[in-house]
């Protein structure tokens, strides 16, 4: 049997899991055109082999579908494995032996930058600005912990920062104080950016190492195709562009565009023509994320009822809301329209009715859409 059209790629030879009812496996697949078009015997399947096709002989190995991941950031853990890497130890006297270890292996750093440790290994979740002080005194530290929502901070941190017993907190984060009210160390959110806006910027070479980090380490996992859930024009977005470009982008890759909060309905023109100038290869900017609250673990996940004290006496905080609500029903409606799909991050019960509320809002605006509005977390 000849056919008029050879193949791209035949695999031989191998273990094909169909995922099919009755679990069966084949031992050959071809693909053209970027689609499987046929899946069976060797001798069936190859007879889609034509003078140009690539044929991959797997000796018996096994190949599955690739896992495809909703919600990642390979970019920010890629820079946390190039930097001060926390994520694999526990406890406080560990995290301090590798951060001290890490300040003395980089003595010409002059930030020293990472994260991944665990609120569980502290009091209340905070970690305080001593500890980094007694090994790391001259130098700013700025250490994410593992979600992301909250950074350990040195007092040279907090100096840069122009962080005292006197500086408010800003309305989308918080400030860790001791007794006395000064800063302990720990800053939430928001708060992180009164630091962290002093931190170098990341160089093109820092975010393109990273994220050929990131992609390796998905890949090796079995995932092949993931959305990146924030993505920043300088930062996230220069990496896949980059990467994209020269092809080493090897992932399909949706990115969210990160939507400023301090910002309204501006922001919409600028995704538009971003998604226009950065789509390249398998980089596809088509979401939007829409922080629209904190976590629970440093109460500012956004709750319908108030938070209850260590003493179960109920408090006047529902946590904090980043995005306004009214904003949003007009915001979403309009992303939703440009075929943007909205990409929520909602853990509290309030900040997820606010993200159903908006979705709602869409399809009365726009009607049913294939846009998939995306809410992240869901933990309340």
């Amino acid at each position: 049997m000849t056919l008029d059209r050879p193949a791209d790629l035949v695999l031989i030879g191998g273990r094909i899991a169909t995922i099919d009812a009755a679990r069966s496996f084949a031992s050959a697949l071809a693909v053209r055109d970027g689609r499987i078009v046929a899946v069976g015997s060797d001798p069936v399947v190859g007879q889609h082999i034509g003078p140009s096709t690539r044929v991959i002989a797997l000796w018996g190995r096994t190949v599955t579908p690739g896992f495809q991941d909703a919600h990642v950031h390979p970019v920010h853990g890629g820079l946390a494995r190039l930097r001060c890497e926390l994520h694999d130890t526990r406890g406080r006297e560990a995290y301090l032996a590798v951060i001290a270890e890490y300040a003395r292996a980089h003595p010409d750093e002059p930030w020293i930058r990472g994260g991944g440790w665990y609120m569980d290994d502290f009091p209340g979740g905070t970690p305080r600005r001593e500890d980094l002080d007694a090994i790391v005194p001259d130098r700013p530290v700025f250490l994410t912990n593992r979600d992301g929502h909250g950074a350990w901070v040195n007092s040279k941190a907090l100096e840069i920062g122009g962080i005292t017993a006197d500086t408010a907190d800003p309305s989308d984060g918080r400030i860790e104080r001791d007794a006395a009210g000064a800063p302990s160390g720990t800053l939430h959110e928001g708060a992180m950016d009164l630091v962290g806006r002093f931190e170098p910027d990341d160089t093109p070479t820092d975010l393109e190492a990273a994220l050929r980090l990131g992609q390796a380490y998905l890949h090796s996992l079995g995932i092949t195709a993931w959305q990146d859930a924030i993505v920043r024009p300088e930062t996230e977005e220069r990496a896949y562009v980059a990467l994209a470009a020269s092809g080493e982008l090897t992932a399909r890759v949706i990115g969210a565009m990160w939507w400023e909060h301090h910002r309204g309905a501006e922001q919409i023109e600028e995704f538009v023509e971003r998604r226009r100038a950065t789509a390249i290869g398998r980089y596809a900017p088509t979401s939007v994320k829409l922080m629209m609250d904190g976590v629970l673990e440093n109460f500012t996940g956004a709750l319908l009822d108030p938070y209850l004290d260590a003493d179960g006496r109920t408090t006047d905080n529902r946590g904090l809301l980043q995005i306004d609500p009214e904003g949003l029903a007009t915001w979403v409606p309009r992303l939703d329209a440009l075929g943007f799909q909205a990409h929520f991050h909602a853990i509290g019960d309030g900040a997820v009715r606010a993200s159903l509320d908006a979705v709602a809002a869409a399809r009365t605006a726009n009607g049913p859409s294939e846009t998939r509005p995306h809410i992240a977390h869901i933990q309340v």
